[in-house]
C-alpha cells in the first residue's frame, strides 16, 4: 500500500469514525435528474472501515441505464454504478468533476471516494464517481472468476510454460464463453461505447457541461470523450496519459526498461544506496535468473480470505512484482533492499508485495481483454521496438503480449476502425500530468497527446509514478488551480521545489527488521485479531487502576482487613510489577504510534530508524516484567497468600501481561537488535 496512502488512511479513518449523521446533510443537488438514474444504496465499502455506510458520509448512489450499443437505443440495456458527493458549497459550480479509473477493468467506487471524501474541489463543485461498463460494480461486470480460481489452484505448483499456457487459456475460454451464454456482448465493451456512457450519465443527472478526470485508461477514455462529445466539456485532466496514436502494450518492454532504469539511477546517486546495494540493476536480472532456474517457495496471503499459500516464485513473478512496485512512489526507496533482500534469500519484502499482484478480485479481467483487444492489439509482439532494452524484460514483455493476443483471438473480439487511433484534436483546455517512475506511461506519451491538444498544459513530476494526483500535494493544487480557471496555465512552481531523489534506508541508517512492517499490516486488515489481543491485554494490566482502588474502598466500608497478607517484599513485587507492567506497556504502544507518525511509512516496511531503536529495548523487558509476574503468582498459590479472588484477579492481570507480550513476539518486536 502507499506511503501516502497509508498516512492518509490513519486521519480519515479517525475522521469516519468520528462522523455522526448529520454529516450526510449536504446540500441537495441543484441538477434535475432523469429517469435514467435510478437512486440506490450505495454498495462500495470503505477500506478498514466497512462498517460506516459512504450514505451516512454524503454520498449519492444510484444507476444510470444505457443501451448495451449506444447505436441500437432499443436494444438490450446495462446499468453504471454511480455516486455523487455533493459540493459544500451553496451556490456550486454547475459542473462537476467526473472521475474515471484505470485498467482498463479498475472500480473508480474502488479508489476515489475515500480519497475525494474531504477534497478542496469538494467546495466548490460536485464530485461524480461512476464505474465503467463491465467494470466491478455495473452491471453486468465483466470479472472472470475462472481466472481466480486457476491462480489460487496453481499457485503451490511447480507447471512447465506450455501446462500454464494450456490453463490459462481453457480459463479464459470459459470465461469467455460463460459471459456470453449470460448474454453480454463482449464487442459492445469497448471505449467508444464507454465514452457514450459518460455522455448519458452527464444527461442523466442534468448537467450541461462537466469536468473529466482520468488516470491511466481513464485517459484514454477521456480522449476518446473529447473526440465523441467536445461541446459537453469544459475542462480535463489526464494523469499517466496513455495516447490514442499507438498502442501501450507496443511500448512496454522499453517503458518498464526506462522506469527500471531510473530506479537503478536513483540509487545509484546516492552514496548510502550505492555502497549498500552496488550494481543494483546487474543483481535484479541476476536475481531473475536464479529464481527462474531454482524457484522458491514463500508464503503469500490472500487479503480478502486470509488464506495463506506457500507460492512458487520464479524469476518471471519476480520481475512482474518489481514492475508492480514501479507503480508506487512510496515503494521506490525500498525498492533496492526488496532486491537485495530475495538475494539474500530473505522473501519478506516479496511475501508482502506479491498479494497485490496475484490477487486482483475487484479487476474486470474481461473489460480489459474487450478494450485492449478492440483498440489496443493492432501490432506484432515481434516487432516491438526494444533497442537498448535488456533482453530478460524483452521476452518478458512479448511473451505477455502474445497471451492478451491469443485471447483476442479466443473471444473473437472485433477490432474498431483506424480512426479510433488517430491523434485527438481538440482547444479543450487540458491538463497532462506525468510521473518520473511510471513504468507503463512514460511522459513521452503525454507529450504525444499534447501535440494536438492547442490548449494544453503537461508537466512531469520528478517524485511520481503511475498518477501524481490523488498522492502528490503539488499537482493536486495544480489540478484544482486548473479547474477554478482552465483558460490560463496554472502555477506548477511548487514542481521545482520537489524533491529529486528519496530517503533510500540502507543499513547505515536503519536497523533492518520487519517488526514495524507487521505494525502496518494492520492497515492493509493484516493482523487484526493479534490487535485485538493487544489491545485486550493492555486494557487488563490497567484493569489494576479502577479495580484496586474500589476494592479498597469496599473492604475500608466493610470494615474488613486483609486476609494472608504476604511478606513486605512479595507484596511489593506484586503491586510494582503490575504497576510497571501497565505503565511501560502504555508507553511504548504510544511510541509506536508516535514512531508511525513522524516516520517515512516506507522505511519501516524495511527497518527502524536508528534513532528510534531504543524504544525496542522495551519488549524484553515487557518480557522479563511478564515473566516476574508469572513467578509472584505461582507463589501467592502455592503459599496461599491474599483471599481466593485476589489471587484469581492477580492471575488475570499476568495472564494479560504474557498476551500482550505473546502479540510483540508474534510481531518480532523482541529481536530487534539480533
Amino acid at each position: 500500500m502507499p506511503n501516502q496512502k497509508l498516512r492518509f488512511l490513519l486521519l480519515v479513518l479517525l475522521a469516519l469514525t468520528a462522523a455522526s449523521p448529520a454529516s450526510a446533510d449536504t446540500p441537495p443537488l441543484a441538477q434535475q435528474r432523469t429517469a435514467a438514474f435510478e437512486p440506490a444504496e450505495c454498495t462500495f465499502e470503505f477500506p478498514l472501515v466497512k462498517y460506516l455506510s459512504p450514505g451516512r458520509v454524503g454520498f449519492k448512489c444510484g444507476y444510470v441505464t444505457v443501451p448495451e450499443q449506444h447505436n441500437q437505443p432499443s436494444g438490450p440495456t446495462i446499468r453504471l454504478a454511480v455516486t455523487t458527493l455533493p459540493s459544500t458549497a451553496k451556490n456550486p459550480a454547475p459542473d462537476p468533476l467526473f472521475m474515471a479509473q484505470g485498467g482498463p477493468g479498475g472500480s473508480s467506487l474502488e479508489l476515489f471516494p475515500l480519497f475525494m471524501l474531504n477534497s478542496p474541489i469538494r467546495e466548490e463543485r460536485d464530485i461524480v464517481i461512476f464505474d465503467q461498463r463491465g467494470t466491478y460494480y455495473s452491471e453486468p461486470n465483466l470479472l472472470c472468476p475462472e481466472l481466480d480460481e486457476l491462480t489460487r489452484e496453481t499457485l503451490e505448483l511447480d507447471l512447465s510454460q506450455e501446462e500454464a499456457d494450456r490453463r490459462s487459456m481453457a480459463a479464459y475460454r470459459a470465461c469467455g464463453d460463460r459471459l456470453t451464454r449470460e448474454g453480454v456482448n463482449l464487442a459492445a465493451y469497448n471505449s467508444l461505447e464507454n465514452a457514450a456512457d459518460i455522455d448519458s450519465i452527464r444527461a442523466a443527472l442534468g448537467y450541461d457541461q462537466i469536468n473529466f478526470y482520468g488516470v491511466s485508461y481513464g485517459t484514454l477514455l477521456g480522449l476518446h470523450y473529447m473526440r465523441q462529445f467536445p461541446h459537453s466539456l469544459r475542462a480535463v485532466i489526464l494523469d499517466a496519459v496513455v495516447p490514442t496514436q499507438d498502442s501501450f502494450l507496443n511500448q512496454t518492454a522499453r517503458s518498464a526498461d526506462r522506469a527500471f532504469k531510473e530506479v537503478v539511477q536513483l540509487c545509484a546517486d546516492d552514496a548510502d544506496c550505492s555502497a549498500a546495494y552496488p550494481d543494483l540493476e546487474n543483481v535484479i536480472y541476476e536475481v531473475m535468473d536464479a529464481l527462474n532456474k531454482n524457484p522458491v517457495t514463500i508464503p503469500v496471503t490472500d487479503p480478502e480470505t486470509g488464506k495463506t499459500y506457500q507460492t512458487l516464485v520464479n524469476g518471471d513473478l519476480f520481475i512482474n512484482a518489481l514492475f508492480l512496485a514501479l507503480y508506487d512512489p512510496s515503494q521506490l526507496p525500498i525498492f533496492p533492499t526488496i532486491v537485495y533482500n530475495t538475494r539474500a534469500g530473505d522473501y519478506d519484502l516479496l511475501s508482502r508485495l506479491l498479494p497485490v499482484l496475484i490477487f486482483q478480485p475487484t479487476v474486470s479481467v474481461g473489460m480489459y481483454q474487450t478494450v485492449v483487444c478492440a483498440e489496443e492489439a493492432n501490432f506484432d509482439p515481434a516487432k516491438m521496438p526494444v533497442q537498448g532494452v535488456r533482453p530478460e524484460l524483452v521476452t518478458l514483455m512479448k511473451d505477455s503480449n502474445t497471451t492478451i493476443l491469443q485471447v483476442c483471438n479466443l473471444w473473437k473480439i472485433p477490432k474498431l476502425g483506424p480512426e479510433v487511433n488517430a491523434p485527438v484534436v481538440s482547444d479543450i483546455p487540458t491538463l497532462l500530468f506525468s510521473g518520473r517512475f511510471d513504468p507503463i506511461t512514460p511522459a513521452y506519451f503525454a507529450e504525444a497527446a499534447a501535440k494536438t491538444l492547442s490548449h494544453s498544459y503537461a508537466y512531469t513530476f520528478p517524485n511520481t509514478s503511475h498518477g501524481a494526483f490523488l498522492f502528490n500535494a503539488c499537482a493536486n493544487g495544480i489540478a484544482q488551480e486548473f479547474l477554478f480557471n482552465p483558460t490560463v496555465a496554472p502555477d506548477a512552481r511548487c514542481i521545482a521545489a520537489e524533491p529529486t531523489t528519496f530517503d533510500i534506508p540502507t543499513p547505515a541508517k536503519v536497523v533492518m527488521t520487519p517488526a514495524m512492517a507487521n505494525v502496518l499490516d494492520l492497515l492493509n486488515g493484516k493482523n487484526l485479531r493479534s490487535l485485538a489481543v493487544l489491545l485486550l491485554g493492555l486494557l487488563g494490566l490497567l484493569s489494576f487502576v479502577v479495580v484496586w482502588p474500589v476494592a479498597h474502598f469496599i473492604r475500608r466500608m466493610q470494615g474488613r482487613l486483609p486476609t494472608n497478607r504476604p511478606p513486605a517484599l512479595v507484596a511489593w513485587a506484586a503491586v510494582s510489577l503490575v504497576v510497571l507492567m501497565g505503565s511501560v506497556s502504555l508507553v511504548f504502544l504510544a511510541g509506536l504510534v508516535l514512531l508511525i507518525f513522524s516516520s517515512d511509512l516506507s522505511t519501516l516496511l524495511v527497518g527502524v530508524p536508528k534513532a528510534a531503536a531504543p524504544l525496542f529495548v522495551v519488549p524484553p523487558l515487557l518480557l522479563l516484567l511478564a515473566a516476574a509476574m508469572v513467578i509472584v503468582t505461582v507463589i501467592l498459590w502455592v503459599k496461599g497468600y491474599w483471599s481466593a479472588w485476589r489471587r484469581v484477579y492477580y492471575t488475570l492481570l499476568a495472564l494479560a501481561a504474557l498476551a500482550l507480550v505473546g502479540v510483540l513476539v508474534q510481531w518480532e518486536m523482541l529481536t530487534v537488535f539480533l
